[in-house]
């Protein structure tokens, strides 16, 4: 099967995310934090086993696997921390769904 890349962008670039289809999956998103002007960013990268986040502080937390991030994520953050409450919300879906099909 040939790899196919997939990506989707929201129209303010505050949040985007990529897939490539066939057996690699990457995902990332770029969320503005109401505490601060840098994003806060998420990264799955099952190829490259990066499961990341950089937080709108700059400080960082690594996980090794894509649930542990979802459920950090799911213990750290809430809808209300970021600037569009919906693109928080999208991203939980994404990345629900991804848990899904793992």
């Amino acid at each position: 099967m040939r790899l196919q890349k997939i990506n989707i962008t929201h129209i303010n670039n505050h949040y985007w995310s990529k897939k490539t289809v066939g057996g690699v999956f990457a995902m990332e998103f770029s969320l503005c934090a109401t505490d601060c002007a840098l994003p806060v960013e998420v990264t799955i990268d099952d190829d490259n086993g990066r499961y990341t986040i950089r937080k709108s502080d700059t400080s960082g937390e690594f996980f090794n696997t894509a649930q542990e991030l979802v459920q950090w994520i799911q213990e750290n953050f809430t809808a209300d921390q970021f600037c569009n409450e919906d693109e928080f919300k999208e991203m939980m879906l994404q990345l629900l769904v991804y848990n899904v099909f793992q």
